[in-house]
């Protein structure tokens, strides 16, 4: 897992410099595969920049809430392990 940068509100241009940022600073070969939802600011220029970088970028389906089970629960667990147990003085700190 890697933390990007966090916004509030990201749209497209800052997540697709984030993917340029993750291309350009991490070693991909042990990722194969992205699994992301159909949010708008994941644009096909996003897909494009991880496709160059050897990564198949998977849309979950249309209106199949189910199809978010394993991320939301990632999302849990991450929370759960790492977040609720760490005390933030701050967004600065954050």
């Amino acid at each position: 897992m890697r933390l990007a940068g966090i916004t509030s509100s990201p749209n497209g241009v800052e997540v697709v410099q984030q993917a340029r940022n993750l291309t350009m600073d991490c070693d991909l070969t042990q990722i194969e595969i992205l699994i992301r939802d159909r949010g708008t600011k994941f644009t096909q220029v996003f897909d494009h920049v991880l496709n160059a970088g050897g990564i198949k970028v998977i849309r979950t389906p249309a209106r199949a809430p189910s199809a978010h089970a394993f991320a939301e629960r990632f999302v849990r667990t991450v929370r759960q392990d790492g977040l609720d147990r760490t005390l933030f003085r701050g967004r600065r700190h954050l």
